[in-house]
């Protein structure tokens, strides 16, 4: 980051620097920060590409996960809702945005008290999982679907 920084407009934009920027934001607990950022990511990708763009999926999944962690389950619903009617062009391996926004989905279940039915979409998710190529996932949402399942199933 420093380093693009110092390039300055030489270096251009960089959507992967300023998602890893957000996601580690949000990993070290500066949630307003990353939800800031992430909406300003996807504001930008919705302009720039349209709201169903494979890189809204992306920026609204992440940012669904964000507003869970802050409590905010309607807007995180919204989110959920809003990478559903994307068109991932990663959905067809396990751990798309679709599939990560789908355990967020999951994790608001077991807030409002369904952990029943958060269970029964992890069971799917597990099995669609089990079923994969290794080489074909991606670890980001096999450790959400971990982290998914022990939720719903300790509720």
């Amino acid at each position: 980051m420093a380093r693009h920084a110092r390039l300055g407009a030489a270096a251009g934009a960089s959507h992967i620097l300023d998602v890893s920027r957000a996601m580690w934001l949000a990993d070290t607990s500066r949630l307003d920060e990353a939800r800031r950022l992430l909406e300003q990511l996807r504001d930008a990708t919705v302009a720039q590409f349209g709201p169903r763009h494979p890189y809204v999926a992306d920026r609204s999944a992440r940012l669904a996960r964000v507003l869970l962690t802050q409590g905010d389950l309607a807007a995180a619903e919204a989110q959920v809702e809003a990478t559903l009617a994307t068109e991932d062009g990663a959905d067809t391996a396990f751990g798309s945005a679709k599939d990560r926004a789908r355990l967020v989905q999951a994790l608001v279940w077991v807030e409002q008290g369904r952990a029943a039915q958060a269970a029964g979409a992890i069971d799917t998710m597990r099995a669609m999982a089990g079923r994969a190529d290794r080489r074909e996932m991606y670890r980001e949402t096999l450790l959400l679907l971990e982290e998914a399942a022990a939720v719903s199933y300790a509720a």
